[in-house]
């Protein structure tokens, strides 16, 4: 039987590690996957796992990511939030024109009277007289302030609710007819009382003429 050809001299006792001999622990180790890793941190050597480290990553950069959001939408409702209250305070300035103390303690004694008035009628007179009494007391002891909060409610009345601007103008158009019609009946009954009575008193004349 023929002998194995040999192509190199030095093939002969030549071992191939994993086909005709076991694999060295430290070759086993370097060439099989591992998902830990080895480095050197301040001079300490510290070992870490690939995954752990890949998805903790992602979890840190998720987090960071919604807590910039959250500062950035933070950011936007503080501007906004400081800008809402300069414009309540400008409008504030702008319709308030007296000095807000003593005057509203008037207005509201005025609406605390009206309220003790009516302590024993009816819900809806206990409600409305003390607010017409209150509403009295601005008038009279602010009136430059009522005058601005009125045109402020009437304009924002015709800009969200024009259909109520309707019926108050169609209701002050009813009541003026009414008060005209009024105004005239009254001038025509003292037109009239005063041809009736100088009518008797013409009558009376004639009578005591001829009763000379």
């Amino acid at each position: 039987m023929a002998g194995k050809r040999s192509f190199y001299s030095d093939d002969e006792g030549q071992t191939t590690p994993g086909l005709n001999q076991p694999i060295p622990k430290e070759l086993e180790a370097a060439e099989s996957p591992s998902f830990k890793t080895t480095q050197f941190v301040e001079g300490k050597l510290i070992q870490t796992n690939s995954y752990v480290t890949k998805y903790s990553k992602q979890a840190r950069q998720y987090l960071v990511n919604k807590l910039d959001i959250f500062d950035s939408e933070l950011a936007n409702l503080k501007s906004a939030s400081k800008n809402e209250w300069e414009c309540l305070k400008s409008k504030y300035n702008e319709l308030v024109v007296e000095p807000v103390l003593p005057n509203s303690l008037f207005a509201l004694t005025a609406a605390l009277s009206g309220s003790i008035l009516v302590n024993r009628r009816g819900l809806f007179t206990r409600f409305v007289t003390p607010l017409g009494f209150g509403i009295a007391g601005f008038a009279y002891f602010m009136p430059l302030s009522f005058k601005n909060v009125s045109g402020y409610c009437n304009d924002v009345t015709e800009k969200y609710a024009p259909q109520v601007v309707q019926v108050k103008e169609e209701t002050k158009s009813v009541v003026d007819t009414a008060v005209q019609k009024i105004n005239t009946l009254e001038k025509c009954a003292e037109t009239g009382l005063v041809e009736t009575v100088k009518t008797v008193r013409e009558t009376l004349i004639d009578v005591f003429d001829e009763k000379k």
